[in-house]
């Protein structure tokens, strides 16, 4: 037996576990599509067959998965659920490290991902699949995905949200921290913020202001942000030798110079990226267009 019937067989047993299917051949198309991606590193559809020891044409077996992925029959929801699930329950730290973060494939799709930290890599969790033309993410989509975390979760594991400076701002942080879960978020420079311990006169002033010497690091606590919002937040603030970027991390763990190290746990999520998008699944591959059906 070939080493595709053997994933296969393997597969469909663990998709048929996964929950009731009231149409056993969307478990089997699924299979097979999920089997032809892994052995030829591809999504290309009019690819796929030509990695598959089966009968059917190539542009058949391409057009089959193209039906499945366009049937709005198929709960993908119902599929996906599970998996996350089972990986939120075996994670054996009680604090899970959620990075959240965009890619962009080319010029036909946007990704929102949301992924938890494993071993120095990220592993998804649930994603968002926009239109190319979305080019900031809305607190809609944030407050989607943290609202569907919340329901992965074990009662003793908590939370720290890990993600960039696209994603700093006071009604995503508000929305953390709603949830009682921490925080480790990049802010850009041109944020404003004052600090309530300097003494007077009172003054606003840009982050880039208190950008910190190459190599050095340092934290603020208990400052505001925005001269809107008023938002109280911890920040860690440092610069790497070489490097014109300062970082400033809006937090709220209890040792703020924490925060350093924990966004630079963010990072995972970059190398799931170059994965999707090049080493091994070939996103830019794609022509679909659609978000919904590249989102399965």
């Amino acid at each position: 037996m070939g080493s595709e019937y053997q994933l296969y067989q393997m597969w469909n047993t663990q998709l048929s576990d996964l929950f009731n299917w009231n149409r056993p051949e969307h478990r089997k198309v699924l299979t097979w599509l999920m089997v032809a991606i892994f052995i030829g590193k591809d999504i290309c559809l009019d690819r796929l067959g030509l990695y598959l020891p089966r009968e059917a044409k190539p542009e058949s077996i391409g057009q089959q998965f193209r039906r499945w992925l366009k049937n709005d029959a198929i709960d993908a929801r119902m599929i996906y659920d599970p998996v996350a699930r089972q990986i939120v329950r075996r994670m054996r730290c009680r604090r899970l490290r959620i990075q959240i973060d965009r890619v962009q494939i080319k010029r036909r799709q946007n990704v929102l991902m949301m992924s938890v930290r494993y071993r120095k890599r990220a592993v998804p969790l649930a994603w968002l699949c926009l239109p190319y033309g979305y080019g900031q993410i809305h607190f809609l989509h944030w407050q989607a995905l943290l609202d569907y975390l919340e329901t992965l979760l074990e009662a003793e594991q908590s939370v720290v949200i890990l993600a960039d400076r696209e994603f700093g701002s006071v009604d995503r942080l508000r929305y953390v921290k709603r949830k009682n879960w921490q925080y480790a978020i990049r802010l850009k420079g041109n944020v404003w913020f004052y600090d309530p311990i300097w003494k007077q006169p009172f003054e606003w002033l840009p982050l880039q202001a208190i950008a910190p010497v190459r190599g050095t690091r340092y934290a603020l606590t208990a400052i505001k942000i925005t001269k809107s919002d008023l938002f109280k937040t911890h920040l860690a603030c440092a610069m790497a030798v070489g490097s014109d970027e300062p970082w400033f991390i809006a937090t709220n763990l209890p040792q703020p110079i924490q925060a350093l190290k924990e966004y630079a746990r963010r990072f995972g999520c970059e190398e799931l990226f170059s994965d999707l998008k090049k080493r091994g699944f070939n996103w830019e591959d794609s022509m679909i267009r659609d978000p919904q059906r590249f989102s399965r």
